[in-house]
């Protein structure tokens, strides 16, 4: 039987391995659902124009914090020391709380740019799955060390 600590990580590795699979995807080319993913401006322009590369950084970096989740339901990162361990459990979650914040004008739930379609699935979807992944990584955390 898995342990509520076991059942967050492995919940948070599968929703991390999913979101790094579709930035991979969109390193390949493809662009099905990328400019949603992009902020803009009210008047359409992106912020940010990425490139194939930076999806596939995007995507490695997430697909790093979903293995450290799926493998540290055993002793899989037993090699990695365990301040670090520590560190990158509380790190994650915290990267993803203070992007569902955001920088108060085009991303996170504090943005003050709402009109856009980005900012309407940001509200809706992006940010409330940021709070998600925070809110199980934070839980994870808090078993194991209780």
């Amino acid at each position: 039987m898995v342990s509520w600590t076991g059942f967050f990580g492995i919940l948070n590795g599968v929703v991390l391995l999913f979101l790094s699979l579709v930035h991979f995807y969109w390193a390949t080319g493809k662009v099905r659902g990328f400019e949603a993913a992009l902020p803009t401006t009210p008047e359409g322009d992106p912020l940010i124009k990425p490139t194939r590369r930076d999806c596939v950084v995007v995507g490695a970096g997430l697909l790093l914090f979903s293995l450290f989740y799926l493998f540290s339901l055993g002793e899989a990162i037993s090699f990695i020391p365990p301040g670090i361990r520590v560190v990158v459990g509380w790190g994650i979650p915290l990267i993803f709380l203070l992007r569902a914040i955001g920088e108060f004008r085009y991303v996170g739930f504090f943005k003050s740019i709402n009109s856009t379609p980005f900012a309407r699935r940001d509200t809706r979807l992006y940010s409330p799955l940021c709070v998600f992944i925070a809110v199980v990584g934070f839980m994870a955390e808090w078993l194991k060390n209780s």
